[in-house]
């Protein structure tokens, strides 16, 4: 058997102990979701069906209305239907193949006013549901003002609208992120679990989106976002504030999850689907294949990674603490899911992925998997140009002489804008104050907290990181977790190639950049002679 699969397999026989305690059904929590009703927004993200198949798997909900779109021609039964189709599901079909039965699609858009839905499905969760998850968002860092307030504020302000109505609510959880308040002004220091109160209005912002067009509201984006990093950021803060607003008494939470990397344990370890490719585990993914031999980023920076199964089990405990302790003075509470008690930096990372080569290589890999590290942007662009865009444009010029598909200097400039979006993150550091999950986590009984477990200080960095990997190559990569002996042959053999290659390139570069000296003195010479003379 690969290594890589013995590695999975002996994450998955742990497991045991857990799935034969949570089939007793017996637990607060799980008594807290028994014959609820319960509207998920967002249960097509990454987040989203890790929480739906935890609440299936685990607890017993009478029905799951999941909000969803109609989208390239797919109804939202079909949609559904796709979206139990993948792998993060298996153990669920596998203990309770029944699931769907309890399944209720309600065709919705976050982008719409009342979330689109009709009059009939707005009733029918008026009546029935009483827990509500509000994950749904634009979680794209380069797009529109206007697009992100529409989503990410004035969704939320029309999910909580529906909160409102209904008649058996017992908690709302809305699902924000840690650097919703992570600004300029907050590097290097403590942002806590407190509601920030903002300067503008978000119904006002919501007006905005809705009278300016694009083009308006472009000119005021860098006005407006003044301090965050991107529109994603700055709509969460703004949604935070909405939730703030007019919650009024309703039984609300917020949670708030630093940077999401795949499960550990359950429900498959390292699971991840497509959408995250655009992010750290992107970054990884281009190392591993060794695509990507820069990287933008501070060595000592930490890094506020928490697994995906930490997360899930984070907000469906922050479901159940505010549905059994219903604050008369209306307050709410924020939780933040980060790593401050259980930090690791980049040059940890590093660290891990050197010493841990042998079980984390790919036979798929198209070179030497191997990075220079660098926090200066003007030589993050001078190194990106020799190791990245100068190479594509050689390759993708011999791809045009044989008639073949030029992909590179595409690939490599999509890369490079990536880093660029994630350099505010990787350059700068946070302390998440997470005093109120603790509590929550402290308050939990012993069997809660196995089931539920969100305990960061249970993180083994190494074995985090070596399963991130085996999951990129199992649902990203696609090799079968096969060949990785073939692997570490093809990384020996690519690392002699490389140091000749680069030996050779480097000849070249400097010859170039001898020639050009002399060309420039025999242009510059003369004049500076006539000058002189």
């Amino acid at each position: 058997m690969d290594i890589a699969q013995e590695i999975e397999n002996s994450v998955i026989c742990r497991q045991q102990v857990l799935r034969k305690t949570t089939a007793f059904g017996d637990s607060n929590i799980q008594k807290f979701y028994e014959g609820s009703s319960v509207l998920v927004t967002g249960g097509s993200g990454f987040i989203g069906k890790l929480v739906i198949e935890k609440l299936l798997r685990a607890c017993s909900p009478k029905n799951i209305y999941i909000l969803i779109r109609t989208k390239k021609n797919k109804n939202v039964q079909q949609r559904i239907q796709e979206v139990f189709e993948d792998p993060v599901f298996g153990l669920l079909h596998q203990e309770k193949p029944n699931f769907i039965t309890k399944v209720v699609a309600i065709e919705g858009d976050i982008n719409k006013e009342r979330l689109g839905i009709s009059e009939n499905d707005w009733n029918i969760i008026a009546n029935e549901v009483d827990i509500i998850f509000h994950m749904a968002a634009n979680i794209r860092f380069d797009t529109s003002l206007k697009d992100a307030l529409i989503s990410n504020v004035r969704g939320t302000r029309e999910t909580l609208n529906l909160g409102r109505v209904c008649k058996k609510l017992r908690a709302f959880v809305y699902v924000s992120t840690a650097y919703s308040h992570a600004t300029n002004d907050r590097i290097g220091r403590i942002v806590p679990e407190q509601f920030q109160k903002l300067q503008l209005n978000p119904e006002i912002m919501i007006k905005l989106a809705e009278t300016l067009s694009n083009e308006q509201l472009e000119g005021m984006t860098t006005f407006f976002t003044d301090g965050w990093p991107n529109t994603y950021t700055y709509t969460k803060a703004i949604a935070e504030e909405t939730v703030r607003t007019i919650k009024s008494d309703m039984p609300v939470c917020i949670v708030r999850p630093a940077i999401v990397i795949p499960p550990i344990t359950e429900p498959a370890p390292g699971w991840i689907d497509m959408k995250s490719v655009y992010g750290p585990s992107g970054m990884f993914l281009g190392v591993g294949m060794g695509l990507t031999n820069v990287v933008f980023a501070r060595l000592e920076n930490t890094m506020s990674f928490v697994p995906a199964h930490l997360v899930t089990n984070a907000i469906i405990a922050a479901g159940w603490e505010t549905g059994r302790k219903i604050d008369v003075h209306g307050n709410s509470k924020i939780y933040t899911v980060s790593n401050i008690r259980n930090p690791i930096t980049w040059g940890e990372l590093g660290v891990i992925i050197k010493r841990n080569r042998q079980e984390l290589t790919t036979p798929r890999a198209l070179w030497c998997a191997g990075v220079l590290e660098t926090n200066s942007p003007f030589l993050f662009w001078i190194l990106s140009w020799l190791f990245h865009f100068i190479p594509a444009y050689i390759v993708d010029g011999i791809c045009f002489l044989i008639r073949k598909e030029r992909r590179f200097v595409k690939l490599y400039s999509k890369m490079y804008k990536l880093q660029h979006v994630l350099s505010y993150f990787t350059r700068h550091d946070w302390l998440f104050d997470d005093t109120n999950l603790k509590k929550l986590f402290e308050n939990m009984s012993t069997t809660d907290q196995l089931i539920f477990n969100f305990d960061v200080k249970t993180i083994n960095w190494t074995e985090a990181v070596i399963i991130w990997w085996i999951g990129i190559r199992k649902y990203i990569i696609k090799d079968g977790l096969k060949g990785t002996k073939k692997g570490n042959l093809k990384q020996n053999v690519f690392l002699v190639l490389n140091y000749l290659l680069v030996l050779l390139y480097a000849y070249v570069i400097l010859n170039l950049l001898w020639y050009c000296f002399l060309a420039i003195g025999y242009v510059i010479g003369p004049i500076i002679k006539y000058i002189l003379l």
